[in-house]
C-alpha cells in the first residue's frame, strides 16, 4: 500500500464488521483470548504514536509493527497487509486512523458522513455504556453507531425536570414564604417604632447644630401624645421643631427648614411639623404611639411649656426639674402591636444636658444607667 505523509490532525473512526459476534462474546463474559490484552495495547500505542496509514486488526496475535509513523520512521509491513490476496482472519471490526489536513476539511463531515458509521473511543465513557453492562468492559463489542445513539438518548433523558421536582420546589418556596410572612408581622411594627425614635433623635441633633450655626435658640415643641397605647384603631404623637428669632428669650419660631430670614415669612414647614399619627404626614408611623413625657416639661423662661430649648452653645437650657435622676429628658415611642399582644417593645430617646441624644431599646437597655448630667446641681443657666 502506498503511504502518504500528511499533517498531524487526525480522528479515529471504525468500520462495522461482525459486531454481533463480539457482542455475544462480551455478554458471555468478555473477550478471553490470550491476545486480547496485547491487541488492545497495540491499538492504544498506535493512536498515541499517531500512525498515518491504514491499521487493521488481524484478530489473534495482533501485529507489533508494519507501518510508517507520522514522523517517517520505516518498519516492516506485515504479510497480511502487503499481500491483499492472502486470506486473512478478520476480527469483528476494522479500525482506521484517518489523517486529514487541518485546512479545508471539517471534522463533522468525517464523523457524520455516510462512509463513517461512528466515532471509536478507546477510553471508557459513562455515556457510551451503562455501568455494569458487558459493553462497559468491552468497547469493541458496541454495535455500529451505538456510541452516538446512547449519547444522544442520555442527554435527552437528563434535560429538563420532572413534575415531582417542580412540586417539591414550589412546596419549599411556599414554606419559606409562610415563614417570612409570620416573621414580618412582628418585624414591621418594630422597625416603624425604631424609625420614629431615630427620626426624633436626628431632628434634635439637627436643631442643636442649627442653634450653634445661626447663633439663635432652637426648640422642640412636644404637642401630642398617645393615651391608648394598646388600641390599634388609631395612634398619636406630634411635635414641632423650629429656630427662634433670638439667641435668648425668643418670641417667634421658624419651623424647619429655616426660611424666614429671606422674606420674614415661614413659608415652608414640611420638615419641622412631625405627626406620626397623621397618614398624610411624611413622618407617619402606623401602629406607633408617643408616650406621655411624665408630668410635663416646664421649659426655660415663660411661654416654653413642653419644649426642649437649646441655646447657641449647644446646651439644653431646660430647668433641672425637667431631667430625670440620670440627667436626661426621656421620650418613649411605643410599639402598639406588641402592647396589644401583652409585650413591651418600646424605644427611648434620651437627651442629655449637653444636647447629646441616645436611642435605647426596652428589651436591651444600654444607656439607662449612664449619667448625662446632674439634675440636682446648678447646671441650669
Amino acid at each position: 500500500m502506498k503511504m502518504k505523509r500528511v499533517r498531524r490532525s487526525f480522528v479515529a473512526i471504525y468500520e462495522p464488521g461482525q459486531g454481533r459476534q463480539n457482542w455475544r462474546r462480551c455478554r458471555a463474559g468478555g473477550d478471553r483470548s490470550e491476545s486480547a490484552p496485547r491487541r488492545w495495547a497495540n491499538h492504544h500505542r498506535a493512536i498515541q504514536r499517531g500512525f498515518g496509514v491504514v491499521l487493521r486488526d488481524a484478530g489473534r496475535g495482533g501485529h507489533r509493527s508494519g507501518t510508517r509513523t507520522a514522523l517517517g520512521s520505516r518498519r516492516a509491513t506485515p504479510a497480511h497487509i502487503a499481500d491483499p490476496r492472502r486470506r486473512q482472519r478478520r476480527d469483528s471490526r476494522t479500525f482506521r486512523l484517518v489523517r486529514y489536513p487541518s485546512a479545508g476539511v471539517s471534522y463533522s463531515r468525517v464523523i457524520f458522513s455516510a462512509r463513517t458509521p461512528g466515532l471509536y473511543t478507546m477510553a471508557k465513557s459513562p455515556l457510551s455504556a451503562r455501568k455494569g453492562s458487558p459493553a462497559a468492559n468491552c468497547p469493541a463489542a458496541l454495535p455500529p453507531g451505538s456510541a452516538f445513539r446512547r449519547t444522544r438518548r442520555s442527554v435527552r433523558r437528563n434535560a429538563g425536570f420532572t413534575i415531582l421536582e417542580l412540586v417539591v420546589v414550589v412546596a419549599i418556596v411556599m414554606i419559606l414564604t409562610a415563614i417570612g410572612i409570620v416573621q414580618s408581622q412582628d418585624m414591621v411594627p418594630r422597625f416603624r417604632t425604631r424609625r420614629a425614635a431615630v427620626t426624633f433623635s436626628s431632628l434634635v441633633n439637627q436643631c442643636r447644630a442649627l442653634a450653634i450655626q445661626t447663633n439663635r435658640e432652637c426648640a422642640i415643641w412636644l404637642l401630642d401624645y398617645d393615651s391608648a397605647l394598646d388600641d390599634l384603631s388609631s395612634n398619636a404623637g406630634a411635635y414641632w421643631v423650629g429656630i427662634g428669632n433670638r439667641s435668648a428669650g425668643s418670641t417667634t419660631w421658624d419651623y424647619l427648614p429655616p426660611d424666614s430670614l429671606a422674606d420674614s415669612s415661614d413659608d415652608d414647614v414640611s420638615q419641622g411639623l412631625v405627626d406620626i399619627g397623621d397618614d398624610t404626614n411624611q413622618y407617619y408611623a402606623r401602629h406607633v404611639g408617643m408616650a406621655t413625657w411624665g408630668a410635663g416639661l416646664s421649659g426655660p423662661g415663660t411661654g416654653n411649656t413642653d419644649r426642649i430649648v437649646i441655646d447657641p452653645t449647644g446646651f439644653v437650657i431646660n430647668p433641672v426639674t425637667d431631667f430625670d435622676s440620670t440627667g436626661h429628658i426621656v421620650l418613649s415611642f411605643v410599639n402598639k402591636v406588641a402592647r396589644k399582644e401583652g409585650r413591651v417593645e418600646d424605644y427611648y430617646v434620651r437627651v442629655s444636658r449637653s444636647g447629646m441624644t441616645r436611642v435605647d431599646q426596652s428589651a436591651n437597655e444600654r444607656f439607662s444607667t449612664f449619667v448625662g448630667g446632674t439634675p440636682l446641681s446648678s447646671s441650669e443657666p
